[in-house]
């Protein structure tokens, strides 16, 4: 997940402020900000050594934690669907009915996909 300087810099002023925040900002991350540019390159250098195509990397915008963690789900949830059917599979008549009648339920009522 990648985060601007600019948002990291937002979070840590909201993490210095709060108190049920601040415990998670520690003077290694103050001063990290320092090699911002050295990060960055180390970071593309590794992406370009180590994507492939059977493993791939996915750089996730993560400047809004919502976007961020949509985006994780949606590739997640790709990549396993990947081969593999996500249909819903039929349901069967016979078993709709004892379930059904176990739960006082007329079987007639229910509609079935």
């Amino acid at each position: 997940m990648n985060i601007s300087k600019d948002e990291q810099r937002r979070r840590f002023i909201e993490r210095l402020t709060n108190p049920y925040k601040c415990w998670k900002l520690t003077e290694a991350d103050l001063k990290s900000r320092d090699h911002w540019p050295a990060y960055t390159g180390a970071v593309e250098d590794m992406l370009a050594r180590t994507d492939t195509k059977r493993a791939p990397w996915h750089v996730i915008p993560a400047n809004r934690k919502w976007y961020a963690r949509m985006r994780v789900l949606e590739t997640v949830t790709e990549a396993l669907a990947r081969g593999v059917s996500l249909k819903t599979p039929a349901l069967d008549p016979a078993l709709l009915r004892t379930e059904a009648e176990y739960l006082g339920i007329d079987p007639k009522t229910l509609k079935v996909r």
